[in-house]
């Protein structure tokens, strides 16, 4: 398991290791989870969940309209 602090080092991540599955928040910085699931999509197919604070039923639309498969906003305790 890995963890980025943005959507920029998510990506060099990928370009530097193999990952069965990728979990993105919306509100991150630099390159927002939308931005980065996009660029994900470019050139790899694995799994994508959107895992955010994000309630709003456009928030999920968004982010399965752009490659996501899941969307979760549940609190976590």
């Amino acid at each position: 398991m890995e963890a980025a602090f943005d959507g920029f080092e998510a990506l060099n991540l990928l370009e530097c290791s193999d990952f069965d599955m990728v979990i993105l928040d919306i509100m991150m910085p630099g390159m927002n989870g939308y931005e980065t699931a996009i660029e994900i999509r470019k050139k790899h197919s694995m799994p994508i969940m959107f895992l955010s604070a994000k309630n709003q039923d456009i928030d999920k639309i968004m982010g399965l309209d752009i490659g996501a498969d899941d969307y979760n906003n549940r609190k976590w305790l």
